[in-house]
């Protein structure tokens, strides 16, 4: 689509048109223009033969009706109805055999990015801001231009559109920095593989997003009652154990306390930092009668 098309679309639509503007056959805003078009055409077709269906009903109905006193006043009355119904135009009108979804509905307005894909439209954001920019960056940007993305998750489908096109043999876009993305002819030869050298070999892996995700699902997890990381290794069982070494030993050193329970002296000291004596001091009296 021409530039003169595209602007002459992003104004408001008048019935001023210039008869040619949609002519292009293999232009898909043109192709649905002219659906609807045709559509509204057939649609006042039809509803001025009804109208004329109507006009042929009265007048017999009139014509086999005796003299009636004033009917002349309720017949020029329903003239000037039927007169009124003719001039009035129809925005939205269709004929019964053609649905909005066989004329294709009309795109929304994205502003610039009018008729882009995802990849073009991000790197056409890029552009314009002439800055390294973050997935999350770009969608508040296409949101506030009004281009609508079809996606609970617009920054993930962006990285991912972003990440796709840096893949390409000719790609034009570059992750610069965590997170970040920019476009490849900001950056000199060296800088590109300064920039893929500090990235640890995944330049098109987006760190914000993977870390979002991943406090996401351990939420979750959460939420569902699993317990994250390793388990502990001090259990009832184990306390239990402890208590009776140091009743029956108070004196003992960590690394033969550790030892006699089975872990390691490091473990033992996380846990009680002043031995043997913390541990009675904190589970004496509940392990008191365990034999």
């Amino acid at each position: 689509m021409t530039p003169w098309v595209l602007g002459r679309i992003m104004r408001p639509m008048t019935n001023e048109l210039p008869p040619d503007l949609f002519d292009d056959p293999y232009d898909p805003i043109a192709i649905q223009f002219r659906a609807l078009r045709d559509a509204r055409q057939q649609a006042e077709q039809e509803f001025a033969a009804k109208l004329a269906k109507i006009d042929q009903a009265a007048v017999k109905l009139a014509e086999s009706l005796p003299p009636i006193p004033g009917i002349d006043d309720m017949a020029a009355a329903v003239a000037s109805m039927f007169s009124t119904l003719k001039s009035v135009t129809h925005q939205d009108v269709r004929p019964s055999n053609v649905s909005a979804s066989s004329a294709g509905p009309m795109p929304s307005n994205g502003g610039v990015f009018y008729g882009m894909g995802m990849g073009d439209a991000s790197v056409k954001q890029l552009d314009i801001s002439g800055r390294p920019m973050s997935p999350r960056e770009i969608a508040a940007a296409f949101s506030q231009a009004g281009f609508e993305i079809a996606s609970e998750d617009p920054p993930s489908k962006i990285s991912s559109a972003l990440a796709d096109r840096a893949k390409s043999t000719s790609s034009d876009v570059v992750r610069v920095e965590r997170g970040k993305w920019g476009l490849r002819r900001w950056y000199t030869a060296d800088q590109l593989a300064m920039i893929e050298a500090s990235l640890g070999g995944t330049p098109t892996r987006d760190a914000d997003l993977h870390l979002a995700k991943s406090m996401q699902g351990m939420e979750a997890a959460r939420a569902r009652g699993v317990r994250l990381g390793r388990a502990s290794i001090w259990t009832s069982a184990k306390l239990a154990e402890a208590v009776r070494i140091a009743q029956a030993e108070p004196d003992i050193g960590m690394q033969e306390m550790a030892k006699r329970l089975g872990c390691s002296k490091t473990a033992f000291y996380n846990k009680f930092p002043r031995g043997a004596a913390q541990l009675l001091e904190e589970y004496g009296e509940g392990f008191r009668l365990v034999k």
